[in-house]
Parts: C-alpha cells; structure tokens; sequence
C-alpha cells in the first residue's frame, strides 16, 4: 500500500473495491491525486467516526496528532483509531497541506466523486454519491487495518527501554512553565 516497510500492509476489500470504482472515472493529471482523494476523504470519515456530523473540516488534521504522549491506561476504541489514522494518514499531519487538500478536495472538478459536503465548515453526507455506498465504515475499516508504519515511527521492541519528550503536566489551570523532560517507558 504505501511501498515502504515490509510489505505487510493489509488493505481491505472494500477499500480495494471502492478505489478500483473510481479510478474509472477520477480524473487523471489533476492536483489532487487519487490517493490523495481518498486520504482526505477518510480523515473525514474520522472526523464523522469521533466528533459526529457537522464538526469542522478544517480542524480533522488535529484527530491525527500527538497520540504517543498517550498514557496506556487511557487508550480506548477511539484512540486506538486514531493512533492507526496517523499511520495510513500521516502525509496529512501537517496543518498547511491539509488545508490545501482539503481545499482542492471542495473544488468543483471532484464534486462528482465526493461522499462528504464540507460547505460552511461543517461536515455533511452528499444526498447522492458517487457509487451510491456509506463509505464511512469502508474508510474506517481501511484506517483498523495494519499499515507499514511512517518512516519515522519506532517500533517497540519487547525487553527494550525507550525514551520520548514529553512537556511539563500544568497543574489547576496553571500555566506550564519549565522545560521539556525525558519520560523513560518501562520493560
């Protein structure tokens, strides 16, 4: 899938089936790829997935960063979720190019082929998309499945020590003052 790692990237069928539908009739040698089309569209089916419809579009990047600070007693289905959203999604971390995405996803030229209306910040269903299917659990089942992870991410080895970052906690709405430190996760 992404041409990297170790090849054990799984992709669902409908996703494959979904893709293969409009590849046919995508337009070719435009500014937003088709790769890119689905990428901004399955952000938005997270937006959708975790803060409902009518969340802000312009603010999905955000469901895509900071989840290594993550303590483990607090990961749930969601942030299961969108810790795997990072990693099939990680070319939209950044907030500059998915504005630019997200405004070429809203131009005319693939309004046939959207699932999402983002009109007046706000995320909505197409009355009538484009093969006529609920993309919605499709993308989200694309973002569960494994993924060779971004080029930059460790991957955690058993018996191993690692460290990270991590900013000083604030304490009663007390502004955070002091310097970053390392937090060692154990064995």
């Amino acid at each position: 899938m992404s041409g990297r790692g170790n090849g054990n990237a799984t992709v669902p069928q409908g996703f494959e089936e979904l893709k293969r539908a409009l590849s046919v009739r995508y337009p070719e040698g435009t500014e937003l790829s088709l790769r890119d089309f689905l990428n901004v569209e399955s952000a938005l089916a997270l937006l959708v997935r975790i803060c409902g419809l009518g969340a802000d579009p312009s603010k999905a990047d955000r469901l895509l960063s900071n989840y290594q600070l993550i303590r483990p007693g607090m990961i749930g289905p969601d942030e299961h979720l969108m810790q795997m959203a990072r990693r099939h999604l990680f070319s939209l971390v950044s907030a500059t190019t998915w504005r630019r995405l997200l405004a070429l996803y809203e131009c005319g030229d693939y309004a046939p082929f959207r699932f999402f209306e983002t009109a007046k910040g706000a995320v909505s269903l197409r009355p009538e998309p484009f093969a006529g299917i609920d993309r919605v659990p499709i993308y989200i089942e694309r973002l569960l499945c494994d993924s060779d992870p971004p080029h930059n991410v460790t991957i955690a080895k058993p018996g191993c020590r690692y460290s990270y970052t991590s900013k000083p906690e604030a304490v009663d709405d007390a502004p955070v003052a002091g310097t970053l430190r390392w937090v060692t996760m154990p064995f």
